[in-house]
Formats: C-alpha cells, structure tokens, sequence
C-alpha cells in the first residue's frame, strides 16, 4: 500500500520507479545508492511498509543497526503480520542485546 504524506506529491509511478532502481541498487551491493533512492520515496510522500523494511534491510547492510531497526519499526506499523520483517526485527533486537522484559521474566 501506497500512501501520501500531506503537501507532498508522488504518483504510484513515480514511487514504482523508484523502488525498482533501489532494489538494483541494492542487489548490486550499492547499499548508500539504495538508501538514498528509498529516502527519496519517502521524502517525496510515497510510504509503504515495503519501503520501510527494504530501506532496513539496507541499513542493516551499511552496519546503521539504529537505522535499520527505526525502518523494521515504521514497517512494522503498516505490515505488521509480514513474516520476513518479523524475522529481521527479532533478529536485529536480539543482536542489540534489547529483549522484551515480558518474554525474559522467569515465571
């Protein structure tokens, strides 16, 4: 799903264009490019919880963990049942040493 941002103006194509050069750029290894090509997206108004995982997914690549996990954050408000985010948050939170103090209390 694709939505505006208020005051800002990104048609579909626009957005679709540019999530396909940041995954080239991306699966090319070009990780600065791919982030830059999805920040544009976002700045430009186009939002998507794909936008938000792939971009961290890129982060988590250039070593940004902070970074990657406020876009598995902001992804996870707009696809929150997405299998693959799920896995890389989890992931990422237990690389980070941050554990959910509910799931660690010993009962």
């Amino acid at each position: 799903m694709l939505t505006s941002i208020a005051g800002a103006a990104i048609s579909r194509t626009q957005a679709l264009e540019g999530f396909v050069t940041a995954e080239a750029f991306y699966k090319q290894g070009e990780f600065a490019q791919a982030a830059s090509a999805y920040e544009e997206i976002l700045t430009a108004g186009g939002e998507s919880g794909a936008i938000y995982y792939n971009l961290g997914n890129t982060y988590y690549k250039m070593g940004e963990l902070g970074k990657a996990m406020l876009n598995y954050e902001k992804a996870r408000q707009l696809i929150p049942r997405d299998s693959d985010l799920n896995f890389n948050y989890h992931y990422l939170r237990s690389k980070l040493g941050l554990t959910d103090p509910a799931v660690s209390m010993n009962f």
